[in-house]
């Protein structure tokens, strides 16, 4: 039974993430589900994390908490069950331990059309699917 939905967002891909979210809704709404959407920002090599200002992930955290904001009410109904959240560091690893955290059923992720070096999945996506805990939902 599905009861807990992670919604894996890239903000930089606007038209896959109306995708993502209305594949999202329709599992939401038919479940019943819980939805988190997250977001991963890029974790910093520490050459360049030290000329950063102290207030760098914070500041970015509230940045991504903010587009993620705009993005629920395209849940519909699901929407007032859906909460956010904002991780830093490599994608599918901060993917999966945000599903782990939530003890997420299903993961609903975005996959962006294959070059050759990618061949079926995104290497994230690739990765999600073959590491996940749960059934993973890929969205093209």
């Amino acid at each position: 039974m599905i009861q807990r939905i992670l919604v894996a967002v890239d903000l930089e891909d606007t038209d896959l993430n109306d995708r993502l979210l209305s594949v999202t809704a329709d599992f939401a709404t038919l479940k019943a589900a819980e939805v988190t959407l997250v977001s991963i920002g890029p974790k910093l090599p520490p050459e360049v994390a030290v000329r950063m200002p102290e207030d760098y992930q914070a500041r970015t955290s509230s940045e991504i908490s903010k587009q993620l904001e705009g993005l629920v009410d395209k849940l519909g109904p699901a929407a007032g069950k859906a909460k956010i959240a904002v991780r830093f560091g490599a994608i599918y690893r901060e993917i999966l331990a945000q599903a782990k955290a939530d003890k997420s059923d299903l993961i609903v992720i975005g996959c962006h059309k294959p070059d050759l070096a990618d061949y079926l999945l995104g290497p994230n996506a690739a990765r999600v699917v073959r590491h996940a805990a749960c059934s993973v939902f890929v969205v093209r």
